[in-house]
């Protein structure tokens, strides 16, 4: 069963830089933006960190955007 990883930037506030939340059922991180990446690939890469965090291998996902948020799930080799 694959799990999806729901991903959402989140703007700077008062204290806070802009950061890119991954989230899935079981857990949930947030990481700095990254200026030198797309916003894809900063996308991509919480859901990476994510995976990895959860103990998973993340060497192969597959991405989609929604309006406000991509979405991530591990694809076949």
């Amino acid at each position: 069963m694959s799990i999806a990883i729901e991903t959402k930037f989140l703007p700077c506030t008062n204290t806070k830089g802009d950061r890119i939340k991954a989230i899935c059922e079981f857990n949930s991180i947030t990481l700095a933006w990254d200026d030198g990446l797309t916003a894809e690939e900063n996308h991509r890469q919480a859901a990476l960190e994510l995976i990895n965090t959860n103990g998973g291998e993340s060497e192969n996902i597959i991405t989609g955007s929604l309006k406000n948020s991509y979405v991530h799930v591990k694809g076949s080799k």
